[in-house]
């Protein structure tokens, strides 16, 4: 018997307490887990155990193979909740260490299995624990020996588990078992390898490319080691400032956009509120808030500047390519390079999904544009063999070739005195000209970007296209531009 009166000096009064209640045989409490048989606990028993509770720890006492366990706070309640006397009842799941005759081998040895039994349901669960001859009785009862120890502490360990499952009346045994016997059901989740595996997912290999560059500033930032379990308020605080210190622009608000869409993911994947598993409890950005994105300059020219653009000479391929890829986007109301670079081949209008939004959109953001005469030249000159345009013959992948007509541009732009010329400027340009210069109403153009508008997504389901009123409204606008169509030779040339 374990001197409790030398271990215990915590409290003295606690300490005499128990002592006396073990002289006197009236205390047995046993290991979570081993079944209960006789006991009876006095009420002063249990209050002597809340009172100490609710100090914050107890001392875990018992003459079951002589051990002395010191539990912290987050376990008082399991243990509290064995040691009620309280009345057996059917829907309680129990575990229980057990041998079979049958699964004896020629050895002698047998295999030791886990009763698990719930709602008068009973299921046996495998060990890897071996009984061996001189380890069990003849009438095949476990004897005190390591393999018995090893059975009781899975069993504890399967009982303690149960403590965290809501509702348990309502689960069925395969469930208990399932959840009892995962592999380090809480363990800690590795948030950027659980990234990266969403990252494989997305089909959209855009939406894809801006994930992988978060993830790779996540990853400088973080030293390549981050546990979901560890974002918290202030991780995000900290990161948000060394974002905005190492990066411009729109990153901030964008990097911290995916880093909670992916930390939702891992939330949805990992925590099982309907059996008590919360893996991931935090959520930060219910206090964090992420700033909003700065309102980008306007880069729209004038028209003037794009009869400039026009007008400019041959003068080398990527030069060339620049020019005529702006006239293009603009031509074909701001279609954008990575749609230009997919593009099918068509017969009087470009059809095609906008590949930026396809895949959040009911519609796979289809779009179909009448090919003006003035588009007809380039058309013409760029024409590829089994795409619309040569341009997947002459780059690798759109990245690169995006890359190429801004490189373009910039000499371009420093040419005609354009600041901070892109590409994209002739998508902001045909709205902004379409609007302002030709009166044509926001709707219209709102439809010619093919931008959706979530407080019509119901309306739109019930009206057909039309696609003609787009095509008159970009009539109008190169109409009111009244361009010269120019001659243009065919390309040839192969990029080096």
């Amino acid at each position: 018997m374990i001197n409790f009166a030398a271990v215990l000096k915590k409290d003295k009064t606690f300490n005499d307490f128990v002592a006396q209640l073990v002289e006197q045989q009236t205390l047995n409490l046993w290991v979570v887990g081993s079944t209960p048989t006789g006991v009876t606990l006095k009420n002063q028993t249990i209050t002597a155990i809340k009172a100490l509770s609710e100090r914050g720890c107890f001392f875990y006492l018992c003459n079951y193979r002589n051990i002395f366990v010191y539990l912290q706070r987050n376990v008082l309640q399991l243990f509290y909740s064995f040691t009620k006397p309280i009345k057996k009842s059917d829907n309680m799941a129990t575990f229980t260490g057990v041998i079979f005759p049958h699964h004896q081998k020629q050895n002698g040895s047998i295999a030791a299995k886990i009763r698990a039994t719930h709602n008068r349901q009973t299921k046996y669960i495998p060990t890897n624990i071996v009984f061996f001859a001189d380890q069990y009785t003849k009438a095949f009862k476990m004897k005190n020996c390591t393999p018995k120890f090893q059975l009781d502490d899975l069993v504890r360990n399967y009982t303690e588990k149960l403590a965290k499952i809501r509702n348990i009346e309502s689960k069925s045994v395969e469930e208990i078992i399932d959840y009892v016997t995962r592999e380090n059901p809480t363990g800690r989740v590795d948030f950027l390898a659980f990234y990266e595996s969403e990252i494989s997912e997305i089909k959209n290999a855009g939406t894809a490319g801006v994930y992988k560059t978060s993830l790779n500033h996540l990853r400088t930032y973080t030293g390549g080691v981050l546990f979901a379990e560890d974002i918290d308020y202030e991780f995000v605080k900290k990161y948000a400032a060394y974002i905005e210190k190492t990066t411009q622009g729109r990153a901030v608000s964008l990097y911290l956009a995916n880093l909670r869409h992916i930390l939702n993911q891992a939330k949805n994947v990992f925590n099982k509120e309907e059996i008590g598993e919360i893996r991931i409890p935090l959520n930060p950005f219910n206090k964090f808030k992420i700033p909003k994105q700065q309102i980008t300059k306007k880069r729209t020219l004038t028209v003037s500047q794009i009869r400039q653009i026009r007008e400019l000479p041959d003068k080398g391929i990527r030069w060339d390519l620049a020019r005529d890829c702006f006239m293009l986007s603009f031509y074909l109301m701001g279609m954008n390079s990575a749609d230009m670079y997919h593009c099918s081949k068509c017969a009087g209008r470009i059809e095609y999904e906008r590949r930026k939004t396809k895949d959040r959109r009911s519609d796979n953001a289809f779009i179909s544009i009448k090919i003006q005469s003035e588009a007809i030249p380039l058309l013409k000159k760029y024409t590829g063999k089994d795409l619309l345009f040569c341009f997947s013959k002459m780059y690798g992948n759109t990245r690169d070739f995006n890359k190429a007509i801004n490189l373009g541009l910039k000499q371009i732009g420093e040419q005609l005195k354009i600041e901070d010329l892109e590409f994209y400027a002739a998508r902001h340009s045909f709205a902004s000209i379409g609007q302002n210069v030709c009166g044509i109403d926001k709707y219209t153009i709102h439809e010619c970007l093919n931008h959706t508008d979530p407080e019509m997504k119901v309306t739109d389901m019930y009206i057909r296209k039309d696609w003609s009123r787009l095509d008159t409204a970009n009539r109008i606008i190169l109409n009111r531009l009244k361009w010269r169509v120019r001659k243009v030779k065919r390309f040839s040339k192969k990029l080096k």
